[in-house]
């Protein structure tokens, strides 16, 4: 966590203080890189900041961030009473390093947990995953199966592995009585042809108020990652946990390793 963010939020310092105390510091990635082709275990945690609803200063309302790509893979897609869908191959949820560490920050009651992913990869220099796609959180009201959160996260190795975490949050608008008279002023936004020749004082018919999606609050961050170190991206509203451990072919066959932060 950045010295400024601590400073100006003493309480969310002192949690992840508390949060990040079962974890040794440690090497950056590349100066731990051994013969044992690359391979890692990658552990991310995604949170909404629940007691951030009801005091968000920033204005994003206006912006529009860029589209992601037609063909991104998926990272986590939520399916109506199925698992996720996802291009990785997700481990069990229970063999996860960081499962107690997103359990206490449920039962801390300032955090709600989003997605807990794991999985093992092999991240040799040059690697790319490109921006996996993840929708989280509730379906937008009126919006069919847009969600509240909507990003990527793409992991990246250059000397070192980065993760690049571009997650929005979004919610549902519709538009306001000015705007709707604004737009009751103009035939043609209400739907009829300068043609259609309505007689004289006839009021044009009120257009239809299609709801919308407008921009909360985002979570865009690059951060250089350190093994078996805990590292922590947030927003107003997001909060992101990602840890990476190198392991060997073993532990890769067997998947279950000692869970970090258990007391």
């Amino acid at each position: 966590m950045p010295l400024l963010t601590a400073l100006r939020h003493p309480v969310r310092a002192a949690a992840w203080l508390v949060l990040a105390a079962p974890f040794a510091a440690s090497a950056p990635l590349a100066a731990q890189t051994t013969d044992d082709d690359n391979l890692y275990r990658a552990e991310l945690v995604l949170m909404e900041r629940l007691e951030s609803r009801d005091g968000i200063v920033e204005k994003m309302g206006d912006r529009s961030p860029a589209p992601l790509p037609e063909e991104a893979e998926a990272l986590w897609i939520p399916q109506d009473d199925a698992p996720a869908l996802s291009d990785r191959d997700l481990l069990p949820a229970e063999e996860m390093h960081l499962r107690e560490a997103a359990a206490r920050l449920e039962r801390s009651g300032r955090y709600r947990v989003l997605m807990t992913a794991a999985w093992h990869q092999r991240y040799a220099p040059g690697f790319d995953s490109g921006p996996m796609i993840v929708q989280l959180g509730d379906k937008l009201p009126l919006l069919g199966d847009r969600r509240q959160f909507e990003g990527s996260i793409r992991i990246e190795r250059r000397r070192y592995l980065h993760v690049h975490a571009r997650i929005h949050h979004w919610r549902t608008t519709i538009p306001t009585l000015p705007e709707l008279t604004s737009l009751t002023d103009s035939p043609i936004a209400a739907g009829l042809s300068p043609h259609d020749g309505a007689e004289q004082g006839e009021m044009a018919p009120a257009p239809l108020a299609l709801p919308k999606r407008e921009l909360v609050t985002w979570l865009h961050e690059t951060r250089r990652m350190r093994s078996e170190k805990l590292h922590y991206l947030d927003s107003p509203t997001l909060g992101l946990l990602v840890y990476f451990e190198p392991i060997d072919a073993d532990d890769m066959e067997t998947g279950t390793l000692e869970t970090v932060g258990d007391q």
